[in-house]
C-alpha cells in the first residue's frame, strides 16, 4: 500500500471517529434535558402553597394582640375576623397578609401582620417500595420526602434518586421526578423543599438488585 493510500484510509477513520463521537454526545445531551414533551419536569418548579377550604391559619397582629384570631377556612373560602370576613382560599399566605395589611393598616399602630399555617387536612398516595401503599392524610405542610417516611421506606431497597410525583392541576397532569436521596444524605444544599398538594400520587420505585 502507497503511502498515500495509507493517509487516506486513516483520515477515514479518522471522521468515523468524529462522527461517532458526536452522535454519541448528542445522545448524552438529549437525555438529560430538564423537561420533555410527555409533560415530565425532572427539575420540579417549586411553587407558593397556597390555602384551601379546611385549613386553619393563625394571624398574629404585632402591637394590636386583641385582633389576634385562629380561624380554620369555611366551605366559601372565607374566614371571620373581628372586622368582617375576608377569602382567603386560593391566596399564599403572602398575599392574605398583605391584604390584612391594606384592610386593618390604618388602625394598626405596628403596621406589621403575620399569617402561618396551622393545619392542613387533605389526602396524598404513597405507592411502590413503601411500607404503607395507599392514602396518607396530611395534617399539615409536608414535603414529599416526609410523605414517603410517613409510609415507611426501605433505605436499601427504595430508590429515592428516582421518586415519581404525579399531579393534576385544572384538568391538566404534571409529572415531577424528585432526588430525595440528596435529602436523605444532607447533600441537597440551597434546593427548595417539594412539598406536596392535594391527591398527589408519589410513586417510590425499587433498586434495581444483582442477583
Amino acid at each position: 500500500m502507497t503511502k498515500t493510500s495509507t493517509l487516506s484510509v486513516f483520515s477515514r477513520v479518522l471522521c468515523l471517529l468524529s462522527v461517532l463521537i458526536t452522535l454519541v454526545l448528542t445522545g448524552c445531551a438529549t437525555s438529560t434535558r430538564p423537561g420533555s414533551a410527555d409533560g415530565t419536569n425532572a427539575v420540579p418548579k417549586v411553587e407558593p402553597l397556597t390555602l384551601r377550604e379546611g385549613d386553619t391559619v393563625r394571624i398574629d397582629f404585632t402591637g394590636a394582640p386583641s385582633l389576634n384570631a385562629e380561624e380554620t377556612i369555611k366551605r366559601d373560602g372565607k374566614i371571620a375576623l373581628r372586622g368582617g370576613e375576608v377569602t382567603a382560599a386560593g391566596k399564599t399566605i403572602a398575599e392574605l397578609q398583605q391584604e390584612l395589611l391594606d384592610i386593618y393598616g390604618p388602625q394598626l399602630v405596628t403596621k406589621q401582620v403575620i399569617v402561618s399555617l396551622k393545619a392542613s387536612l387533605f389526602p396524598v398516595y404513597v405507592t411502590g417500595s413503601v411500607g404503607k401503599n395507599g392514602r396518607l392524610t396530611v395534617d399539615r405542610p409536608m414535603t414529599a420526602l416526609e410523605a414517603v417516611m410517613e409510609a415507611g421506606v426501605d433505605l436499601n431497597r427504595a430508590n429515592l434518586k428516582g421518586v415519581r410525583v404525579t399531579r393534576v392541576t385544572n384538568g391538566k397532569t404534571e409529572i415531577f421526578m424528585l432526588n430525595l436521596d440528596r435529602w436523605i444524605k444532607g447533600r441537597a444544599g440551597k434546593e427548595e423543599p417539594f412539598y406536596v398538594k392535594p391527591s398527589d400520587i408519589i410513586y417510590v420505585p425499587q433498586k434495581f438488585q444483582w442477583f
